[in-house]
C-alpha cells in the first residue's frame, strides 16, 4: 500500500492538534460500535421442543439442544407446563428459526435469543404468560412479564404462581 504526501501531512498535522486526535479517537470508537455484534447467529431448524423454554435444532447435520436466553418456563409436571410446551411448539416446531448464541449453560446447552421471522420467540413466550422473565440471569423481559400479569395471560391467571426454580427447589426437598 503506497501513501501519497497528501496522506503524510494529512497525519502530522492531526498529531500536532491533540483535538483532532481525540476526535478521530471517537469517531473510530463508535464505528466500532456500530458495527460490533457481540454474539453469533445460527440458522437453524427446530426438530423438536421439549419444553416451554427448551428445544432442540438441527444445524448442519448436528443436533443442538438450546435453553431459551432469559426466560424459565413452567415445568412439565407443573401448572401450566404443558401448555408453555404446546404453545412453543406450535409457534417453532419444524421451522426455520435464527438463534443469536448468548452463552452456554452448566448442561452443555446453548443459551440463545430464538427469532422466527424477526420475532423474538422468548419474548413472546414471556409476554403471553408462558414464562417467566429470569431476572436472575437478565432483565430483558421485565416489560413483557408486568404486561402479562397485568392482562392475566396465561399462568398470571393463578393467583400465585410458582416460579419454576422455587419449583425444582421444592421437588429437590421432598
Amino acid at each position: 500500500m503506497k501513501i501519497s504526501k497528501k496522506q503524510i501531512i494529512f497525519f502530522i498535522t492531526l498529531l500536532k492538534d491533540p483535538k483532532k486526535i481525540l476526535i478521530m479517537f471517537f469517531l473510530i470508537v463508535f464505528a466500532y460500535i456500530l458495527n460490533y455484534d457481540g454474539g453469533s447467529y445460527i440458522n437453524a431448524k427446530v426438530s423438536r421442543v421439549i419444553d416451554g423454554d427448551t428445544i432442540e435444532a438441527k444445524f448442519e447435520n448436528e443436533k443442538l439442544k438450546i435453553r431459551l436466553f432469559g426466560i424459565d418456563a413452567p415445568e412439565s409436571d407443573q401448572a401450566y407446563g404443558k401448555m408453555a410446551k404446546q404453545f412453543l411448539n406450535a409457534i417453532v416446531l419444524n421451522k426455520e428459526v435464527v438463534l443469536s448464541v448468548k452463552d452456554e449453560d452448566k448442561y452443555g446447552r446453548i443459551l440463545a435469543i430464538v427469532y422466527l421471522n424477526d420475532k423474538d420467540i422468548n419474548q413472546i413466550m414471556v409476554k403471553n404468560g408462558f414464562a417467566w422473565a429470569y431476572e436472575h440471569y437478565s432483565d430483558l423481559y421485565i416489560n413483557e412479564q408486568n404486561y402479562a400479569k397485568e392482562n392475566k395471560k396465561g399462568l398470571w391467571e393463578d393467583e400465585n404462581p410458582i416460579e419454576p426454580y422455587k419449583w425444582r427447589k421444592q421437588i429437590r426437598l421432598k
